[in-house]
């Protein structure tokens, strides 16, 4: 409606403390969402691709629901589909185009994108 894009920054988020993306959501409601290194301040590196192995392993584990036996153990653990890898690279590329709303001219390698 009005937009608007999201970056998703994994590792600074982890290292801020400052929560885990609801990615499948916001994938699942067509939301352009991406990915983001943020700051050094915030981020011991600036790998793409391990923000997207993150992003990848954190929507898995974000839904987690608290233990519901006797026992106290994880009836339900998260959602090991909640993100695929082949939907990470996509937030990895085509997504943070679409965030730009540029994605006619970047997040793919083909002819006639930038690299």
């Amino acid at each position: 409606q009005h937009q608007c894009g999201v970056a998703h920054c994994p590792s600074s988020n982890l290292r801020l403390a400052s929560g885990i993306a609801p990615v499948r959501q916001l994938l699942d409601s067509n939301v352009p969402i991406g990915l983001g290194c943020d700051g050094s301040a915030s981020n011991d590196h600036s790998n793409l691709l391990a923000e997207a192995r993150l992003a990848m392993i954190l929507s898995r584990v974000r839904d987690f629901r608290p233990a519901t036996d006797a026992q106290g153990t994880n009836a339900e653990p998260g959602d090991p589909s909640a993100l695929s890898p082949k939907q990470a690279l996509y937030l990895a590329t085509v997504g943070g185009a679409r965030c730009l709303n540029r994605q006619e001219e970047l997040g793919k390698i083909a002819p006639g994108y930038a690299a």
